[in-house]
């Protein structure tokens, strides 16, 4: 049996406020009773944590809602240039993603939003409540040729050093291109996590996508279902040590989902647990019910490893070998046989033609080695 017993006592006041503020939908009047209290609340490490936490817009919503003698005048100054910078950018992202949605349907590409306003529509219902620096876009692995000369002709620049190869696509599993003019940054993913981790294809996932009307453009989406599954498998890897990814997946299972299709998916992958680990954490942090949705996981020890481990990275805990437990036995051993596979800086080191790749293995760590010491160089010259 699971223990779900949590002490949060033990994190900093300031912390703390934020996540009662981030409860107050279901009790607002505790971080009333708290803000009330707030003597020995250090705000500019409370505005820090908000912004660290990505969840500074819905605490101004929450803060400029009370009485104005609760906070200092600073901090909701400090809260409001804040939101109102997030507003023009997501308004920014906006605007892009149209203008993306019909380059992509003249080039007869098929796409799905992953993250950005649309998201924040989805689950916020107000772009202006969720924060986001950039776009993500997931495509077919055969159109990334094909997308990678829509975005150049449409004035974006590659990132990434490398994405053209076989290999790239089979490691990797997104590129970065960013507009120099407009400073918007887009990902596009052909796939939504590292190669080590089982995943729905895209061909599945465009057969169960949703179709939403987003600013008079209709835009492709996620099912529920497979959005539960990218949000829990994007916040896994990162150790939810951002509260703005829990705190999406506060909003999203709210929502009339279909638990036995999530089941399923979280199962076919071998990953029940990194679902109970993220209700586990809903509850710890927010105190919502889900006891009888956790139920559903089957939660087990490792799912309670986990959920304290990430309680502890929230906290800005150092954790140690968190990657290793995230992953089930089969993504362990693709784990461990990524190092023995050149990575794309290797190639970039020192490009080997395909009969000679096999090189790359006893020669990585020289090429560590001299990478390291071309930084150190280029650090001193400056």
């Amino acid at each position: 049996m699971v223990n779900y017993e949590f002490d949060l006592n033990s994190m900093p006041n300031e912390l703390k406020l934020l996540l009662l503020i981030l409860r107050s939908e279901s009790d607002s009047n505790q971080a009333l009773r708290s803000l009330k209290n707030a003597s020995n609340i250090d705000w500019n490490y409370f505005i820090e944590l908000a912004q660290h936490h990505r969840v500074y817009p819905v605490i101004y919503e929450y803060l400029k809602s009370i009485e104005s003698d609760l906070v200092p005048e600073r901090v909701r100054s400090k809260l409001h240039d804040l939101y109102t910078r997030n507003l023009f950018q997501m308004l920014s992202l906006s605007g892009e993603l149209i203008l993306i949605s019909n380059m992509f349907r003249v080039n007869r590409i098929r796409w799905l939003v992953l993250k950005g306003p649309v998201l924040a529509e989805l689950l916020y219902g107000d772009i202006s409540l969720r924060t986001s620096k950039d776009l993500d876009i997931i495509i077919s692995h055969t159109d990334i040729d094909n997308v990678r000369a829509a975005l150049e002709q449409a004035g974006y620049v590659q990132q990434d050093e490398t994405g053209s190869s076989a290999f790239t696509r089979l490691k990797e599993h997104h590129l970065t291109f960013m507009h120099p003019q407009k400073r918007i940054q887009l990902e596009i993913h052909w796939r939504l996590n590292w190669s080590v981790w089982g995943e729905p294809s895209f061909d599945q996932m465009w057969e169960r996508r949703d179709k939403i009307q987003f600013k008079g453009t209709s835009i492709n989406v996620l099912s529920p279902e497979d959005l539960f599954f990218s949000l829990v498998t994007h916040g896994t890897r990162h150790g939810w040590f951002r509260l703005r990814w829990l705190y999406d997946m506060d909003r999203l299972v709210k929502k009339d989902l279909n638990w036995d299709k999530i089941i399923q998916i979280m199962n076919e992958y071998k990953m029940p647990y990194l679902g109970a680990q993220v209700l586990l954490l809903l509850f710890w942090m927010f105190n919502r019910p889900v006891s009888e949705k956790i139920a559903l996981f089957k939660p087990n020890k490792k799912a309670y490893i986990l959920a304290q481990m990430s309680a502890g990275l929230i906290q800005g805990k150092n954790v140690r070998r968190y990657t290793l437990w995230i992953l089930n036995f089969t993504g362990k051993i693709a784990y461990v046989l990524d190092y023995f596979h050149p990575k794309p800086w290797d190639i970039n080191t020192l490009p080997l033609p395909r009969m000679l790749k096999f090189l790359y293995i006893p020669l990585r760590p020289v090429l560590y080695v001299w990478r390291s010491y071309k930084r150190q160089r280029v650090t001193k010259e400056h």
